[in-house]
Order: C-alpha cells, then structure tokens, then sequence
C-alpha cells in the first residue's frame, strides 16, 4: 500500500470511529487548515477532500474529549518514578503510539466534568498533556521518514466513549495541577514581592488580553496594580512591555498562552526580566555575521569563500559565504539526495551598499567555473521574461543564475498588473523552487509541445542588492505566501570594510580537486544522517516548532522554513567536504547555526522594515486627517479609522502627542464621563 493510501485509510478511520482528524504537513506538525485543530472533523467526505488534496499529509487527531499523555524519549526511562504507576500507565492506556523520536503517546478519555488543560512539561520534564484544545500526530504519520506507529495490539481500535479513563494516580496530579494554575491566578489582596513582580503581572496581562482588552487598557491596570501592589513597583516602561506582550496574542489564543506560558517561562528567567525570551529574539540584533560561519564552513565552501575574500578589494566574508553556499548548491544538484529526498536548490541573496563588493562574487564564481569546466552551471545574468527562463530550464535544469538589482526586480513584481514582466518572472522562480523534488509543467498552449515539462529542476540562485530596494520589497504577503519567505539572506558588514589591494591569485589547486571529485562522478549519492545530526536536527525541529507556536504572521513565515534550511544546507555541507557520504554532526551543527543566524536576522529585518513603515504610513495618515480637520474627538478619531486594530490606532495617537503634533484636552460635562478631545498642535498655540 503506498503512503497516501495508507494516510487516507488510517485519517477515514479515525473519522469513522467518532474522532476529529485534520491534515498536517508532511514531515511536520503544521497543520494544513487554516484554522487548525478547530478544523478537525469526523466527516468523512470532508476527509477524503483533505487528502485528495494534500495526499501525503500527516494525520492529526484533536483531543477533545480525550486526555494524551505525550511522554518524550528522554523521560522514558525516569517517569513515572514508581514500577507500581508505570504499570498502570500502560495497562490503562486505551492506545499507545511511539513517536519517530522514541516518545510514547498514551490514550485516555477525559472523564466526565474534568477541567484539566493542556500543558507543556508541567507534570514532569518532556512530559506533555494533550486534551481539549490541543492535538496530537497520529499513525501511521511520518516525520523524516521515521513513522509514528501503533504498539503491538495497542491501536485506536474503539470510539472515544470506549476508552478507559486514567488511572487514579494520574488523575489525582493532574486535579493538582490544575488546583495550582488556579491558585497562581493573582490574589490582588496581597503584596507582589520582588522576584515575582513580571510573572504575576505577565498572567494578569494575559487574562485582561483574554477578554478582548487593547494595550492601553491592560497597561492602566498594570499601572495601578504595580503601584498598590508590587514590593517595590517595577519601572512604567516595564510595564509597559509586558502590557504589549501580552498583546502580542489574540485574545482567543491567551488561554492556550496563559496556561503554558508564565513570564518566567517566556522570559527565561525565574526573576524579574526586562524583556521576554520573545522580544529579545524579535528584537535583539545578532548584528554581523560571526567570523566562525565563514572560517568554520564545511570544505570546498569554506574554501570559495576564502578565495573570494582573497581576491576582492574589500574583505566581506557574509557575501563571499553566500556566493560559495550557491555555487556548491548548484554543484551538488542531480548528484546527491538523502533518505527522505531532500534537494540542495536554494535561493540566496547578498545585500549591501553600492561599492561594497558584490560584484566581485558574482565574476568569483564565474571564474571558478571558467577554471574547472563547469561553465555550463553558470546560467544568465539578466532574464528577458519567464517564458524565455522556462525554455532555458527546459534545456540546462540544473543551473545557477547571478542576478544583479534583485531588489528592484522584486519591488516590481509587488504590482502583477503594473509590472506583468517581473511578477510572471517571480512567480517562474517560485513554482521551479517548489517542483525541485517533482515535475515543472509549465504554461498550457493548445499545442502541447510548447507546454514546458522539467523533471526535477534545480534552479539555484544567486541575487545582490542594495538594502533599501530589497527590504522595500518585503512585505507581508511575500512573506506568507511568496518569493521572499524562500530567500536567505546574507548581508554585507555593517560598517564598509577598507580598501585592500586584491590578492593575485588563480583558482586553489584545492577547490579545482574537490569539483572534479564530483564533475567525474555518475550516478547519484544517497547521504545518510549520523545519529549524533539527527538527534541535533530533531532538537532543532522542536526549536523551531516553538517559535511557530509562538508567534503570528509575518514572524511565524521566517521561521516555517527553517527546519528545510537547515537539512538543506546540512547536505550541502556534506557534499563539500565530498570525502564522506554521511552528514555528520559537525555538518549539522554548522548547518543548525547558519539557518539560526539567518532566520534571526530576517526576524529583526522583517520587524525594522515592514512593521516600522507600517506605523509610519499610519502615522502620515492620521496627521493628513487632523491637518485638514484640526480638532477631533476620540470618538471621532474611532469611527475614521475603524479600519485600524484600537491597539495600532492608539499607538499612532500616542506617538503624535509625545511628537508635539497634537496636544490632548480634557473637558468634565456636568453630567457623564470626561471628553478627550485631540487638537492640532498650530491650533492649541492659538
């Protein structure tokens, strides 16, 4: 039977059996609706409809109803401590599964009335609680090619009502449990003492934000609560920040927060914290590529990247690691593979000013090429259209091409009808980074033989750019949806490097072995992973799990391909030291570092250039209003710009009175509240 089979016969017979499934990525734990486990359902119908659609998708099962207790590999062995308990975990369990990691997921209904929530390592290091709300991955789903699978006659063989509850004992901790999340809910009477003050404030945040209150409303309450209450009171921009934490949230996804995530948990820290683990990361600059990426890179990658330093007049290692990251990836297409069939093609791009020596990696690799016979690699610089780029592929697919200006081509292509030329162009590129591990088809004609048909191309790219023209082209939906979530990004050293005279220097005897190791090889490499990367893969996995959890679009679009990065990039660095056939663990972890970095950086980018030119352009926008109105209402203010989240527009109107731009008056009527009313600044003088 094959996969897909085997995936819609298991996900309709679970659905047959009374519980709710829905798809979940392949190789992931993403959900594939747009609304998740909400989604999930017992429809038959609806469930051959998902998988006729994602045919390989994994199946995942929502809890409700049920308790799964999700006991990870490492825990194994110490939970529970008593041989009396682990007994009954096990013969009470309706279902036992094994995860691809070597966890078990045991299977209980939730008895009638009970309240307890999912949780995330609260009963026990590495073991979670799954129940309504929350779902789980179930066989015969895959991860990495390694099965989640059923043990021996322990199936999910009856309906929910059928199922055994949990044995006393673990009944009993979790009605604890839940007795001490209730108890940590603020008893506003006592004194917050010194060490507590960010964790109790952070979960008064969180419930304020459950029911629907703005970020100015959570932060008043803060306000006086840590006057009247926090021994001694924290500092206002502290609480500030963790008023706007909280925020960060919708208000219908606080509960699942409130619950796993204390501020201590968020920030990292038992203590007070001035920032959470969340906004350091979304906010804190990694700054420059660290030096080790480049010294420490994996053979003939490190090697290029040297070479190019060498022979440029202005040392930029982040650039020459780019360049040679997409020389060898292109190198490596059609040659090698792994066990799950991972593709080495990747989209790069190396940003920095005018003068900076971006060009010099481009005609590096070109003379590389020139020096080892492998011109035929090196595709065109510039593309007329996509039909012309598609006839190309269908004659060289494995191909790299050194676009320069990439920025603007992108900010182009942000307008389909203004630009048709550069949005079909994108688009091309999009659809070929897609089908690497498939089939290309390109545009249908009524006669077929102009219809492009590409077998597993390999279309790698190598695009420089100055900073303002490319981060103008991000934006949310190319994120999301498109070209730019796909791109790794390397950026030039932030202050120019001197001038140097380059080294005169051919190719390295070195660089031209290790090519023609691999130009005089036929056939294809099957690489497999040491036990040491896949365990440093599967952490990294989970890593970047957590940040999908935690964050919403557009944050969550940098990291949603991290994990693909990094087993690509692993690979890649696997094949330039091109001695081995494994990928080892200094090749993961060098790998796991770089796909981090880079994702890291995006993180920060993504926040300094769409989340700041969409405050500026609101911000220009409530000024036009009030210069041409000149005085205003809040409640006016409200019904102009309803199009605005309260949260954003209160924000504006913050940042335009702290300006001096408006000036705020306040009036008592004799009966009622008081009126804020938002006068132009040229106005109040007056």
């Amino acid at each position: 039977m094959f996969d897909y089979e085997k995936l819609l016969y298991a996900a309709i017979r679970y659905a047959e059996l009374g519980y709710e499934v829905f798809p979940v990525a392949p190789n992931e734990k993403r959900p594939l609706t747009e609304h998740g486990a909400k989604d999930a359902t017992s429809d038959v119908e609806k469930v051959r409809s998902w998988w006729q659609r994602y045919p390989l998708a994994n199946v995942g099962l929502a809890c409700n109803g049920l308790l799964v207790v999700d006991v990870d590999a490492e825990a194994l062995p110490f939970w529970p401590q008593e041989a009396e308990q682990a007994a009954e975990l096990v013969t009470f369990a309706g279902a036992i599964s094994m995860t691809p990691s070597g966890g078990r997921h045991y299977f209980f209904r939730a008895p009638q009335g009970s309240k307890w929530r999912c949780s995330v390592g609260k009963i026990a290091r590495h073991v979670d609680v799954r129940t309504d709300g929350g779902y789980v991955v179930v066989p015969p789903s895959r991860m990495l090619e390694r099965e989640y699978r059923w043990l021996d006659d322990r199936d999910l063989h009856c309906s929910r009502e059928y199922l055994p509850t949990p044995p006393e004992w673990l009944r009993t901790t979790l009605d604890q449990l839940e007795t001490y999340q209730a108890n940590c809910e603020v008893v506003l009477s006592q004194s917050i003492e010194h060490g507590r003050r960010n964790n109790v404030l952070f979960r008064i945040a969180c419930r304020l934000r459950r029911f629907g209150l703005e970020r100015d409303e959570i932060f008043a309450a803060l306000e006086r609560i840590n006057i009247n209450r926090c021994l001694p009171p924290l500092e206002e921009k502290e609480v500030a920040r963790i008023a706007e934490s909280a925020c960060r949230y919708q208000p219908d996804q606080v509960e699942k927060n409130f619950v796993e995530c204390a501020w201590s948990e968020v920030a990292g820290d038992d203590d007070d914290s001035e920032l959470s683990e969340a906004e350091a990361e979304e906010f804190d600059d990694p700054g420059d590529m660290p030096e080790e990426l480049v010294s420490s890179g994996p053979g003939l990658i490190a090697e290029i990247a040297e070479y190019i330093v060498r022979t440029s007049y202005r040392s930029q290692p982040a650039l020459a690691l780019g360049s040679a990251i997409s020389f060898v990836s292109a190198l490596s297409g059609h040659r090698v593979t792994d066990e799950f069939s991972t593709k080495t093609n990747l989209y790069c791009v190396g940003i920095g000013p005018t003068g900076c020596g971006k060009e010099r990696t481009r005609q590096a690799i070109r003379d590389i090429a020139m020096a080892t016979n492998t011109l035929e690699l090196i595709g065109p610089e510039d593309v007329a259209s996509h039909a012309g780029l598609a006839r190309y592929i269908e004659e060289k697919p494995c191909v790299l091409i050194q676009l320069d200006e990439i920025g603007r081509k992108l900010k182009l292509a942000r307008e389909a009808t203004a630009n048709p030329h550069y949005y079909n162009l994108v688009t091309l590129l999009l659809r070929l980074y897609s089908a690497a591990a498939g089939v290309f088809t390109g545009t249908a004609y009524a006669d077929r033989s102009k219809t492009k048909i590409v077998v597993e191309p390999h279309v790698v790219l190598w695009g420089t750019a100055v900073p303002d023209e490319f981060y103008e082209a991000l934006s949310a939906d190319s994120l999301v949806n498109g070209f730019c979530s796909r791109l790794l990004v390397f950026e030039a050293a932030k202050r120019l490097p001197r001038h140097k005279q380059p080294e005169s220097v051919g190719v390295p005897k070195s660089i031209c072995d290790g090519i023609a190791f691999w130009t005089g090889r036929s056939g294809k490499v099957v690489y497999r992973y040491s036990a040491d990367a896949m365990d440093q893969y599967v952490h990294f996995a989970q890593y970047c799990e957590e940040r999908l959890e935690r964050y919403e679009e557009p944050y969550r679009s940098v990291w949603v391909r991290a994990q693909e990065t990094a087993r690509k990039l692993a690979l890649i660095a696997a094949f330039a030291n091109w001695q081995t056939e494994e990928v080892d663990g200094k090749s993961m972890s060098w790998a796991i570092e770089l796909a981090t970095y880079l994702s890291r950086r995006m993180h920060v980018a993504v926040y300094e250039h769409l989340h700041k030119s969409r405050f500026e352009q609101r911000y220009k926008e409530i000024l036009r209003w009030f210069r041409e109105k000149g005085v205003a209402t809040k409640t006016q203010v409200c019904r102009k710009f309803q199009h605005l989240k309260p949260s954003e527009r209160d924000e504006v109107l913050r940042a335009l009175v702290e300006s001096g731009e408006l000036v705020i008056k306040t009036t008592q009527p004799l009966t009622g509240r008081p009126k804020t009313t938002y006068v132009l600044k040229k106005l109040a003088a007056e």
